[in-house]
Parts: C-alpha cells; structure tokens; sequence
C-alpha cells in the first residue's frame, strides 16, 4: 500500500493540535474496483469507532446515489501499529493488530448478534484514520477509478482477521496484515493438469520448484505435438514429443553435463536419469557406444535421443523423418531402447604370476590410478614345442553396479545382457626383434631380446603376448597366426590376446574399446 497521503489529511495533521478519529471496517472486497463493487463492500460492511463519525461511499459530493454511514461507538481501544524487518538476517515480522471492541447492546444488538451465524475468520479488516476535512472512505489497496480526490480518509491498515474471541462485554479480534496472503504460497503453484496428454500415474501433479542446486531433482513426464515445417515439402508436421518438466524457470540442462575424461577419450555423463533398484541410472543423450566422445566441434557422437529445452528435456520419441535425402534417424527411443551408461572402476588391483622355473621372478607395479606395469624374467615358449611358459597378471576387480529391470532383448527373445567395454593404454615390448625390445634406459625392463637360438640358427616369431579375459580359468595363448584383426583368438572368444602395443582411448590404430561380456 502506498505511503502517500491524500490532500486534506496531509493539510489537517500539519497543525499543531490534530483531530484523528479510527474506523474500523470489517468486509470483504470482492470483484474488480468498479463503482457498484466499492458500493457493495460499503453497505455490507462493519463500521465501528471510537465515535460515532459519519462518511460517504464516493468521492464526489455531487452524485445523489451516494450512500452515507454512521459508525457504532464500538472500538475500546485506538489500534497500534508495529512491523519489523531483520534486513541482516533476512527476517520480516507480520504485523498484527488486536482491537478490543465493546458487546454490549447498542441499537438493540450487540455485536456477536451483528456477526449473526457468519464467521469472522478470514474476512478482511481495514483500519482508516478520519481527519475533519476527509468525507469518505475507499480501500486503498484495490487501486483508484479515475483521478484520486484528496478528500478521502487515511487507509492505514488492511489485514484478515485471525482470531475471534468473546463474552458478554467484550470482544477480541486479532487482525494479521495481507502480507500473509500475499508473501506466503503453496508451492509449487504450476499443476500439469489432467488432460489426455498426463500419463495416468502423473495426472494432477505439481512442476517442481528447484532451488539452488538440486541433484537428481525430480521432473513432471507429459506429451505434446510440437509442429514443425519438412525440410522436403515445405509443409507442417506434427511431431510427438514426450517432455520431462523440470521447473517453472529456465535450467542450464547442459552446463549440468560432467564429462570423463579418460586419457584423450571422453565420456559425456547427460543431466537425465531414472531410479530402479536402488541406484540412479544416466541415460545416454545419443544412441553412441560408451568412449565415442565427442566430434571436432565438441558435440556429442551418435544420433541425439533427447535435446534440452528451457524448462524440460524432450525425448524424441517421434519415428518422423528428420533428414533431407529420406532418411530417418533411428535412436534408441525410435526402437523402444534406453541406452544407460555407467562408468565402472577398479575398487582392487592385484598382482599374480605363474612361473614356470623357481629362479624366474616376476615385479608387480601397482601404480594408483593406472593400472601398473609387469616386468621381470620369464620363460618364453618356442613355437611348435610344447614346453610352458611364464606369465603375470593383473587382477583387476569391478567396482559394482545396479542393473536396471527389464532388459532389452534380441530378435529371439533372448535378454541382452550388460555390456563392459575397456578403454586400454598398454605398452607392449614382445622381444621379437630389435624394433621390439625396451628402452635401454629403463632399468627394470631387460634390454635385450630373450630369442631361443639353436647352433647357428635362430628361433624367429616367438613373441611375449599379452591379453584380457573375464574368466576364473587361465590364461590361454595363441601364435600371432591365430590372432583375429581385433586381436582376439578365434578359439577362445572370451580372451583378447595381443603381441604388440594397444591403445583404444586415444584411437590409435584404429582400435575401439574391447568388449567384455559380463558372465
């Protein structure tokens, strides 16, 4: 409410001595401030002060339909007002007012009479101060209708009643002011209704409010058609869309995206998740394998499954064609597919070995966040001869992770079980050749080639290998002639043996993350 006051009262409290008289009006406005409405609430009202004062309806002392009213000499106490603001602390303190009004008969009723079987509760109540030059009285807080007139009374309060309390002599109503109605909200406030485009479970909920940073924050599913002009014919298409709400207000969905970087390859951790089992699962923002990163312009690999709006994430669930020359761009939800990521750690790393001979050694490097190295003296075998050899390993253990229910499943039915693809760097020495040998600098790897030589002749081709499998059994080794162009054996599908150096997080050489299925 405004502070400004009207004409005549400012001229009459510039006196020394001042003449103010409280009125108290208890009544509802209802409607929009039009001329029959301000009547209304006038005549209906409760007019009581501390004496009998008498005032109009309407400004102007020319219209005859002007309605006067005599207050009842009611109010035993002149209302006090306070209000207090913590600006430190961010506190603000309602303020109320307690009017102590008399129950005794007067014109043949007493108050609690006048109030009949109605409730006070909630009604509203204004306070006005009247000065001698001030002839009516208007709420102030419902704005003006036209040109303000300075002639009318000083609104000082407008609040709703709270409590309502009496006996035979005297009545207590404690008065808050609308800053209660007007600073407090149920929130949220943007229901999404039921219409035929709520899926059932959500119908009648609420948009979440998000305040501050909310991890995992909740969201509202609903559908829409969103029309929008082919590329090809020039016309409207409707597009099926599927919106997760988020909030009311604009979220960066995107800065929220966490990248991992693992060596050069990046993995992109999307803002959208879903809860099953105990564990939060992220969905993929495209229909990319895991590792494939981003392109030279740093968007994200793969064919997009949903895009971020202002205030919601749009899952394309729609199978329209999106491209010029005909063809649609097939994602996971065009196939009824969530692709789910999670990026999986070793929790354990130790080292074991086989030795063939008692005086072969073998050391173990645990070292942190890499996996480690392995070096030392072994025992290589020759090819075509079936002596043994030596070999180490590193056993790495999984971290765990949840897996979601319903598994997507093959063309025969059969469940597609989780996949766990390895982003390798391995720096391989096989001792082959001289091109193979390590470093001479480097103490601990032998710098010289470990070839089987007979007489004159050299056992050439024997390689030291190294590989990755996901079984309890040994280790099976294959000749470089049985290796497959991935570096798997054709024999034992479940081990990946390599004689050389491998790197798929970079990418060099073409190589992709292995697969390993989980057993």
């Amino acid at each position: 409410m405004s502070l400004s006051l009207p004409d005549n009262f400012n001229n009459d409290i510039q006196s020394r001595d001042t003449n103010l008289v409280p009125v108290v009006v208890i009544g509802t406005f209802i409607g929009s401030p039009t001329v029959q409405n301000i009547r209304d609430w006038f005549g209906n009202s409760i007019h009581i002060s501390t004496n009998q004062v008498s005032y109009y309806d309407y400004r102007d002392d020319t219209d005859d339909d002007r309605i006067s009213v005599t207050t009842k000499p009611l109010l035993l106490n002149i209302p006090s007002l306070k209000e207090s603001i913590d600006i430190e602390k961010r506190n603000y303190k309602i303020s109320s007012v307690s009017l102590d009004i008399s129950n005794a008969i007067y014109d043949s009723k007493r108050f609690s009479e006048l109030v009949g079987d109605s409730s006070l509760i909630n009604r509203e109540c204004r306070i006005f101060w009247l000065s001698p030059t001030t002839t009516w009285i208007y709420p102030d807080d419902q704005g003006y209708i036209g040109d303000d007139y300075g002639n009318r009374a000083m609104q000082i309060f407008n609040g709703s009643i709270r409590r309502y309390t009496h006996d035979d002599e005297k009545v207590r109503l404690v008065v808050e002011d609308r800053s209660q109605a007007t600073l407090h909200k149920d929130l949220p406030l943007t229901n999404v209704g039921v219409g035929v485009n709520i899926p059932d479970k959500y119908k009648n909920k609420y948009v979440p409010i998000c305040y501050g940073s909310v991890d995992r924050s909740p969201v509202i599913p609903h559908y829409s058609i969103t029309e929008e002009v082919s590329t090809d014919a020039g016309e409207a298409i409707n597009v099926l869309e599927f919106r997760l709400k988020a909030d009311t207000e604009n979220v960066d969905f995107l800065s929220n995206e966490e990248i991992v970087t693992v060596g050069s390859a990046q993995h992109i951790i999307s803002s959208l998740y879903f809860y099953e089992n105990d564990a939060y699962h992220n969905v993929h923002r495209t229909n990319a394998e895991i590792g494939d990163g981003v392109d030279e312009d740093g968007d994200m690999q793969g064919v997009e499954n949903f895009r971020y709006g202002l205030t919601d994430i749009v899952l394309d669930i729609d199978t329209a064609d999106y491209l010029t020359e005909g063809e649609a761009l097939i994602n996971d939800f065009s196939e009824g597919l969530l692709r789910v990521h999670a990026i999986r750690r070793f929790n354990k790393i130790v080292g074991e070995s086989v030795l063939d001979q008692t005086s072969e050694t073998l050391t173990f490097d645990l070292m942190g966040s890499d996996l480690g190295r392995i070096y030392g003296n072994i025992n290589l075998a020759g090819t075509g001869n079936n002596n043994t050899s030596t070999y180490g390993y590193l056993k790495c253990f999984l971290e765990p992770i949840s897996i979601p229910d319903n598994l997507a499943v093959d063309t025969d039915g059969t469940t597609i079980r989780p996949t766990t693809r390895l982003l390798i760097d391995v720096t391989h020495y096989n001792f082959s050749d001289d091109s193979n040998l390590s470093p001479s600098t480097d103490t601990n790897i032998p710098s010289y080639s470990n070839i089987w030589t007979h007489g004159a002749s050299a056992v050439l081709g024997n390689k030291t290998h190294w590989g990755s499998w996901n079984t309890d059994d040994d280790l099976r080794f294959a000749m470089s002639n049985n290796l497959t162009p991935d570096g798997s054996t054709t024999e034992y599908n479940q081990i990946n043996i390599f004689d050389n150096t491998y790197n798929n997080i970079s990418g060099d050489g073409g190589r992709v993350p292995m697969v390993i299925i989980l057993i």
